[in-house]
C-alpha cells in the first residue's frame, strides 16, 4: 500500500512538474505592418524600442511569411494549413477547422483571443473556434442592442465597439487599441497560475491613420479623417502596447517561462489612393504579381469619397519601401517576426539573435502543439513545420525548406488565385515568372525558365513539383496515404512511345537502332513477344490503354476531333475525348494514396473536364492535341495545332523555342520521381517521340551516324536515341532513390510503325503489304499505323518489377494494353472501377508468375478503328483493312504464319465466318462514336439475323466495303 501511494504521488508530481515547464504563450500580431518598419529591421523612420530590445535579447528572424491580406493569414496562422486547403472568403472563418486554440484548449491551456476578430460569425464563433474568452473588435454582434448613431463601428477614438465574451466592454478608456490591450493584460493576471494561450492580434497600425494618446496633435473625437503623418505614431504605439504586456509579465512574475511572439499580418498598407504626384522612381502600376495597382491622382484632383489616405514609403537601409499590402511580392507577405523567450536567452548569446531560416504561418499551429504536449489533428494535413528548437536557440535556422503561399483576394473567385513558392533563393509563381531573390529581393527582374542555368532550372522544376503536390493534396489523400505505408504498394511508371514500331528495339534483335535504357527493361523483367495495343493510331490506343476498357465501349473509338477549338468547335465535338464515366487508372490509384503525375502528349480531350488534372493527376506537364512540334509552343489554341500550347496542370505555358520536347518530357519526369520518391507515386511519361514531325538535336545525330542503313532510318534512330536516353533517367532516378525492386516499369507504344514516311516521303502505296519503310520499321509483320494488321497493332511492349517478375523472361501468349489497368489495380485490391464498365483487360501477374498453368490471358481480342477491323480467337485472325492490298477479308493462322503472308479465308470458309460473326455480335454492341459521329463496320441488325456473308463480299472485295465510318 506504501509502495502504491508512493507511485501516485510521485506520478502526480511528474505531471505537476510538466504542467510547470509548459510555457505561457503570447502571439501579438500587428495589422498591416511589413518588417521594414519597425528598427530591428532597419527601418530609419519610426521608433520600436521594445520590439528592438526583444530582437537583441531573444531572436530575430529574417525570412517570416505571411499571406498578402488580413482574412487568409489568420485563418492560415489559426489552423495551420494553407489557404487552398480550407479559405472560403475575406471575412469568413471556415467551420469545422481545428484551431491552435482548440489544440491548447485539449493539452489543458486557458486560451483567450484579444484585438481584431473579423471572421464572420456571432457572439459565440470565438468560443466554437478554441477561445475561452475574449475580448474582440470588428464584427463581433452583442447580444443586446445598441445606438449606433451614437455608437458606432469606431476602433479608435469616440465610442469603439469593443465587445467581451458577448457583452460591449466597458473601459475607462476610450481609445480602442488601450482598451484590447487592457483586457490582454488582466487576462495574464487572471491566469498567471497555470498555462495560458494569449492570441493578439492588433488594430495597429491599420488605416486610417489618426493619432494616438502619444500624438502630440490631431483630432481625437472618433472622426475618420487619415493623415498619412500618423502612421509613424501608430507604429510607435504598436511598440509601446506590446512593452505594457512585457511589464505585466515582469509584474507577475512569469517573464522568464512565457514565450512571447510578435509579427504582421501583411505587408505595410499598399498606396492604392494617393492625391499627389508619385515620388519619382515609383511604378504607375505593380509587378506581374500585383492583385491591386497604384492609381495616382493628378494634383489638385477632386477627392472622391474613399480617397481619403496615401500609402506609407518608408525608408530603410536598404533604401526607399513602399508598402506591399495585397501584393504577392516580398513587400506584400515579408513580415518581422521577432520573438523572447527568456527562459533560452543564454543560447542566443552563444548562436546569435538573427535566423535566416525560412518561416511561414502555418508553422505556429505546430509549434504550439507541440510545445503545449498536445497532439496534432489526424484526420487533415498539416502544412507547418515546428519551430521549437529554433525558438529555444537550439539552431539559428529551421526546419523548413519552402514557402508557399496561395491568395485570392476578395470580390475574386477561387480560380483566380495566385500562388507562389520559393526556397532561399529562388521564387516561382504558377504562371512560370521566376525571381532571384538574392540579387533581386524586390521582385523588378522576373525570369523565365530560358534564363537560368541548367543547375537552376533543376531548382524551379524540384520547386514546380513542390507547387504541384502540395495544390494537389488534400486530406483525403493524406489518410489513404497513411493506410498506405502500413502495407507497400508498388510504385508504378507507365512509359508510352509515339509510332514506334515493331523493329525500331534492339531487344527485337535490330541493330540499326540504340535502345539501350529500353533494352534494359525488357532484360529486367518480361518481353511480351505478343503485344499488342486496342488501337492502331494514338488517341483510341491511349482510352483503352488509362482506363482498361476497350475505347469503342467508351465511344471513344477515334481520336479526339478538336476541330476548332475552342472558339469554332462544333457543339457535340465538344467534349470529344474520353468520357469521364470511365474512370483512368489515376482516379483509381488516387484514393490510395498515390502521388499520380502525367507528362507528355494527352490525346484524350482537350476541353477542360477531359484534362489530365481533371481525370486524377496531380500533376501534368505536356499538350493536349495529338501532334507537336518538338522545338516550340504558343500559349493560344491557334490553327496550328503542332504549336499548341504547353501546360503545366491547367495554366498556359508562356511562348517558348528552342528547347526539345522530348528532353523536356524527360526532365520532368525525372523530377516527379525525385520529388518525393517515398510516398507511392504513379508516373504515365507518354511521349510523342518519334512521331512526326523529324526534329532532332544535332547531338543525337553525330551518336547515331554510325549506323546502318540510310540517312532517313538514322535520322529516326536519333530521334529513338533522344527518348531513350531520358528513358534511361528516369531509371537512373528509381535506382539512386532506392525504389527500383517496388516499381513497376511498363513500356510499350501506342501503335505500330507509320507508312509512307521519310525525310523526302515518298507517295503513300496501299497496295504494297508493307511498303516501302526508311524510317520506323514493322519488322516481319504487314502493315502499319491505321491498319488492323500486325504491323499496326503489335507493338514493342514490355515490363519490369523486380519483386515480383523474374528477369530475362519472355511471356509468349497474346496480351493487351487493356491488361495493363488491371494488373496495376490488383495491387492495391481493386478488381474493378467504382464506376463505369468493368475491365475488359485482366492482371497479368497470375500467368506471368505462372500460377495459371497454360491458361491464354485472352481467348478472343477485338480491334476496330475507322473502316479496319479485326478479330482473334486462340491463333486464328480475320481481319480487313481498306489500305493495303485488295480489300478482301482475310484470315490467318499466326501460329504458322506470324507475319501474315498466307491468307485462308477461301479454304477455311465456315472458320472466316464464325470469326465474322462473333465480331459482328460485339460490333454491334457499340455505341456511335462521339469524336466523329458514325464508325461503321457494324452490323446493327445481328441479332435480328442479318449476316454479313464473307464469302459474297471476297467475291468482289474492291467494290464492297464491310462499312463506313463517315
Amino acid at each position: 500500500m506504501t509502495i502504491c501511494c508512493f507511485f501516485f504521488i510521485s506520478w502526480a508530481l511528474v505531471l505537476s512538474v510538466h504542467a510547470d515547464d509548459r510555457p505561457n504563450i503570447i502571439m501579438i500580431m500587428a495589422d498591416d505592418l511589413g518588417a521594414e518598419t519597425i528598427g530591428a529591421y532597419g527601418t530609419q523612420d519610426y521608433q520600436t524600442p521594445v520590439l528592438d530590445g526583444m530582437a537583441s535579447s531573444g531572436v530575430k528572424f529574417e525570412r517570416a511569411y505571411s499571406t498578402p491580406l488580413c482574412t487568409p493569414t489568420r485563418v492560415q496562422l489559426m489552423t495551420g494549413r494553407y489557404t487552398h486547403r480550407n479559405y472560403i472568403g475575406f471575412g469568413q472563418f471556415p467551420v469545422g477547422e481545428r484551431t491552435f486554440g482548440h489544440q491548447l484548449q485539449d493539452a489543458g491551456y486557458t486560451t483567450c483571443m484579444v484585438g481584431k476578430w473579423q471572421l464572420g460569425g456571432d457572439h459565440e464563433t470565438p468560443h466554437q473556434i478554441g477561445f475561452d474568452e475574449y475580448c474582440l473588435q470588428n464584427s463581433i454582434m452583442p447580444e443586446k442592442p445598441f445606438d449606433r448613431k451614437t455608437r458606432g463601428w469606431e476602433r479608435f477614438w469616440g465610442y469603439p465597439v469593443i465587445v467581451a465574451n458577448g457583452e460591449l466592454y466597458e473601459s475607462k478608456n476610450s481609445y480602442g487599441p488601450d482598451m484590447l490591450n487592457e483586457y490582454a493584460c488582466d487576462f495574464i493576471r487572471r491566469n498567471k497560475e497555470e498555462p495560458f494561450f494569449l492570441y493578439y492580434p492588433m488594430i495597429l497600425p491599420h488605416s486610417p491613420f489618426v493619432p494616438t494618446p502619444l500624438s502630440t496633435d490631431g483630432d481625437k473625437s472618433g472622426k475618420k479623417i487619415s493623415e498619412l503623418k500618423y502612421f509613424g505614431d501608430m507604429i510607435e504605439y504598436t511598440d509601446h502596447l506590446v512593452g505594457r504586456v512585457l511589464s505585466t509579465l515582469e509584474d507577475e512574475g512569469i517573464r522568464d517561462n512565457t514565450l512571447v511572439l510578435f509579427t504582421g499580418d501583411n505587408g505595410t498598407t499598399y498606396p492604392v489612393k494617393v492625391t499627389k504626384p508619385a515620388p519619382e522612381g515609383f511604378p504607375k502600376v505593380d509587378g506581374i504579381h500585383g492583385v491591386r495597382h497604384i492609381e495616382h491622382l493628378e494634383e489638385g484632383k477632386a477627392r472622391k469619397p474613399k480617397d481619403d489616405f496615401e500609402g506609407p514609403l518608408t525608408r530603410t537601409d536598404r533604401g526607399m519601401i513602399p508598402g506591399g499590402k495585397d501584393l504577392m511580392s516580398e513587400r506584400g507577405v515579408h513580415v518581422p517576426l521577432i520573438v523572447d523567450w527568456p527562459r533560452y536567452r543564454k543560447n542566443f548569446q552563444q548562436i546569435g539573435h538573427t535566423n535566416t531560416g525560412l518561416v511561414d504561418f502555418t508553422d505556429f499551429f505546430t509549434t504550439f502543439v507541440e510545445l503545449g504536449g498536445g497532439e496534432l489533428p489526424s484526420d487533415r494535413i498539416q502544412d507547418g513545420k515546428s519551430l521549437a528548437s529554433a525558438l529555444k536557440g537550439e539552431s539559428d535556422v529551421t526546419d523548413r525548406d519552402v514557402v508557399f503561399c496561395h491568395y485570392w483576394e476578395f470580390g475574386r473567385k477561387q480560380e483566380a488565385a495566385k500562388t507562389s513558392i520559393h526556397e532561399a533563393r529562388w521564387k516561382l509563381y504558377d504562371d512560370g515568372t521566376c525571381y532571384d531573390l538574392a540579387n533581386d529581393l524586390d521582385e523588378k527582374k522576373p525570369l523565365s525558365r530560358d534564363d537560368l542555368s541548367s543547375a537552376d532550372r533543376d531548382t524551379i522544376d524540384q520547386l514546380q513539383n513542390r507547387m504541384d503536390t502540395i495544390l494537389a493534396s488534400d486530406d483525403a489523400s493524406m489518410a489513404a496515404g497513411t493506410a498506405a505505408t502500413s502495407e507497400t504498394k508498388p510504385n508504378v511508371v507507365l512509359i508510352f512511345a509515339d509510332d514506334l514500331g515493331w523493329g525500331d528495339v534492339g531487344y527485337h534483335g535490330f541493330d540499326d537502332v540504340l535502345t539501350p535504357n529500353i533494352d534494359r527493361i525488357a532484360k529486367g523483367g518480361v518481353q511480351f513477344s505478343q503485344g499488342y495495343v486496342s488501337a492502331s493510331v494514338c488517341g483510341p490506343s491511349r482510352a483503352g490503354l488509362v482506363t482498361g476498357v476497350y475505347q469503342q465501349r467508351l465511344g471513344a473509338g477515334e481520336n479526339a476531333n478538336a476541330t476548332g477549338y475552342p472558339d469554332k468547335v462544333q457543339p457535340q465535338f465538344r467534349m470529344s475525348g474520353l468520357p469521364t464515366s470511365q474512370p483512368t487508372l489515376a482516379e483509381i490509384l488516387r484514393p490510395h494514396g498515390y502521388r499520380c503525375g502525367m507528362v507528355g502528349k494527352w490525346h484524350l480531350g482537350v476541353d477542360e473536364p477531359l484534362r489530365p488534372n481533371a481525370r486524377g493527376f496531380h500533376f501534368f506537364w505536356g499538350f493536349l492535341n495529338g501532334s507537336h512540334t518538338y522545338t516550340e509552343w504558343q500559349p493560344v489554341f491557334a490553327e496550328r495545332k503542332d504549336k499548341w500550347p504547353v501546360f503545366r496542370n491547367n495554366k498556359m505555358l508562356p511562348a517558348t523555342k528552342d528547347i526539345y520536347l522530348t528532353d523536356e518530357f524527360s526532365d520532368r519526369a525525372v523530377s516527379f520521381i525525385n520529388h518525393k520518391p517515398d510516398s507511392p507515386f504513379f508516373l504515365f511519361l507518354s511521349y510523342n517521340a518519334v512521331h512526326h514531325p523529324w526534329q532532332v538535336p544535332d547531338k543525337y545525330l553525330e551518336r547515331t551516324k554510325h549506323l546502318a542503313g540510310g540517312e532517313d532510318r538514322r535520322f529516326f534512330a536519333a530521334m529513338i536515341l533522344a527518348m531513350d536516353d531520358g528513358i534511361g533517367r528516369v531509371l537512373d532516378s528509381l535506382d539512386q532513390a532506392g525504389v527500383a525492386d517496388d516499381t513497376i516499369v511498363i513500356f510499350l507504344s501506342d501503335n505500330g510503325s507509320p507508312r509512307g514516311q521519310g525525310l523526302k516521303p515518298k507517295p503513300k502505296d496501299n497496295a504494297q503489304p508493307r511498303g516501302d519503310t526508311v524510317m520506323s520499321n514493322p519488322g516481319p509483320h504487314r502493315g502499319f499505323k491505321g491498319d488492323t494488321y500486325e504491323g499496326g497493332i503489335k507493338v514493342p511492349f514490355t515490363m519490369r518489377w523486380p519483386a515480383q517478375i523474374a528477369a530475362g523472361s519472355t511471356y509468349s501468349l497474346p496480351v493487351s494494353a487493356l491488361d495493363i489497368v488491371p494488373t496495376v489495380a490488383a495491387t492495391v485490391g481493386v478488381d474493378a472501377p467504382e464506376k463505369g464498365l468493368p475491365f475488359d483487360g485482366v492482371d497479368l501477374l497470375p500467368f506471368l508468375q505462372g500460377r495459371r498453368g497454360q491458361d491464354r490471358p485472352h481467348e478472343t481480342l477485338y480491334w476496330r478503328r475507322d473502316n479496319d477491323y479485326a478479330i482473334r480467337e486462340g491463333d486464328w485472325k480475320l481481319t480487313w483493312n481498306d489500305a493495303s492490298g485488295d480489300m478482301s477479308i482475310k484470315l490467318f493462322d499466326l501460329s504458322e504464319d506470324p507475319g501474315e503472308y498466307q491468307d485462308l479465308a477461301a479454304k477455311r470458309p465456315k472458320l472466316a465466318q464464325r470469326l465474322q460473326d462473333k465480331f459482328d455480335a460485339w460490333d454491334s454492341t457499340l455505341p456511335n462514336s462521339k469524336a466523329w459521329g458514325g464508325p461503321g463496320n457494324r452490323n446493327y441488325d445481328y441479332a435480328k439475323g442479318s449476316r454479313r456473308g464473307v464469302v459474297e463480299h471476297n467475291q468482289n472485295p474492291n467494290k464492297v466495303y464491310p462499312g463506313k465510318v463517315r
